[in-house]
């Protein structure tokens, strides 16, 4: 169909309509881009959530096991009751980081930091706080903190905090130790 057979008017018109349309077209792309934008950024961030929901629903199991443990533990009971609890000589501190660098070889996982808190205030004079950071798979690192509570100088983990990277997990403890 051929637009010169049209009368002028309806050819004008045509134009016109196409050219409404056009104008259509663009202001609902426009009008629609901020909102096709805004829902890639939620589904963006939903995704991350469901990462991190999953990550926790991971650490959920571990978390419930401790706190069990934890419950069926009696006040001031020590974790192995066949271990005599000791205190390490001043002189003797630095070898907190070689046991902490020795365990953590033996049971496969990497020792980033070590280092001794300082700004302990609910201390007893004779005790010392210790952070450790490392990390590794979660196997290895319940297998590293059942020997260091095997350590006689250990005398408890006050904190103990689980990051997941994938498969790789971060584990920050605070350790108090007794100093002779």
């Amino acid at each position: 169909m051929d637009i010169s057979s049209f009368p002028r008017f309806a050819r004008q018109n045509v134009i016109v309509l196409a050219g409404c349309m056009a104008g259509l077209v663009i202001f609902a792309s426009i009008a629609l881009l901020p909102d096709i934008h805004k829902h890639r950024h939620q589904i963006r961030a939903i995704k991350e959530l469901q990462v991190q929901l999953d990550q926790q629903n991971d650490m959920n199991f571990l978390y419930q096991k401790l706190e069990a443990i934890l419950a069926n533990q009696g006040p001031g009971e020590a974790v192995s009751p066949f271990i005599e609890p000791q205190a390490i000589s001043a002189k003797e501190t630095d070898q907190v980081v070689l046991t902490l660098q020795k365990l953590a070889k033996k049971n496969g996982v990497v020792l980033d930091d070590v280092r001794p808190e300082l700004a302990s205030g609910k201390l007893v004079a004779k005790q010392m706080r210790v952070q450790a950071v490392m990390h590794g798979h979660l196997d290895k690192h319940r297998v590293f903190l059942l020997d260091l509570l095997k350590e006689p100088y250990v005398e408890e983990i006050e904190d103990l905090v689980l990051e997941t990277n994938g498969s790789d997990i971060s584990l920050r403890i605070i350790m108090v130790i007794n100093i002779a």
